[in-house]
């Protein structure tokens, strides 16, 4: 089955990073990104900002809810370290497939899953499809899943 997009109007906000010093290869201070999940729409209509989209199961059209899962997680190189950063790994239409879903198993690529790269949490958004695709909760589970 054809998979269909579905875009997402994501806030992020990013603090710090900035370099220690004047030298060309300085360490920086630690970055900070917060990110704001809006709305969700199956199509994007003119004044709908999208600056992410996710492949979907085209049965989702049909739900009343929807429930995203992002994971956080920090970066970096030699030179210093960014946290909060987001991938969105999968969505569903019941907040307890969303609450079960194990990104390291559903994730095509893990972002978190790197030499200078570590899992901060897991994120769970809901969205109201049947008026506007507004978001109206999120919660976040730390841990790890093995």
């Amino acid at each position: 089955m054809k998979k269909v997009s579905l875009y997402f109007d994501i806030a992020e906000r990013t603090s710090g990073g900035e370099p220690l010093s004047d030298e060309q290869w300085s360490d920086r201070a630690p970055q900070h990104t917060e990110i704001q999940v809006k709305s969700a729409s199956f199509t994007r209509n003119e004044g709908f900002w999208v600056n992410e989209s996710f492949l979907v199961d085209p049965d989702l059209q049909k739900a009343d809810k929807l429930y995203l899962v992002i994971v956080r997680y920090q970066d970096g190189d030699t030179f210093g370290t960014s946290y909060g950063n987001h991938q969105i790994v999968a969505c569903y239409d019941t907040y307890d497939a969303a609450w079960a879903c194990d990104p390291n198993k559903v994730a095509e690529y893990r972002s978190w899953d790197g030499y200078f790269s570590r899992w901060e949490g897991k994120e769970i958004y809901e969205f109201d499809m049947k008026h506007g695709g507004m978001c109206h909760a999120i919660q976040t589970i730390g841990g790890t899943w093995s």
